[in-house]
């Protein structure tokens, strides 16, 4: 289980810090729709199957954005798909000199 939560952790974390990149970073849009995946997102690892559906900003105030996505797991051998949310908050930190 703990390794579950890591992956999905990992697919979801970036996702929600996305909306607060500088524009920048989203430059090459033409080749970035190319490669889009779209939403849900599958990833395997083994007979294992993690679906991350779309994020969803709840609030954003200030420094701090929060906000949820839905997750389902799917095994070979329980083939009923699992379903959760994973919900997040983030603070934004910047540091001075």
């Amino acid at each position: 289980m703990a390794l579950i939560k890591r992956v999905v952790a990992s697919l979801v974390a970036p996702l929600l810090v996305l909306p607060t990149a500088p524009a920048h970073v989203f430059a090459p849009a033409t080749q970035a729709a190319a490669n889009d995946q779209g939403w849900p997102r599958e990833c395997q690892s083994g007979s294992i199957t993690f679906t991350v559906y779309q994020p969803q900003v709840e609030s954003w105030k200030a420094r701090a954005l929060s906000g949820r996505t839905a997750v389902s797991v799917k095994d070979a051998i329980s083939p009923e798909e699992q379903f959760g949310v994973i919900l997040a908050v983030l603070q934004r930190v910047s540091r001075r000199c």
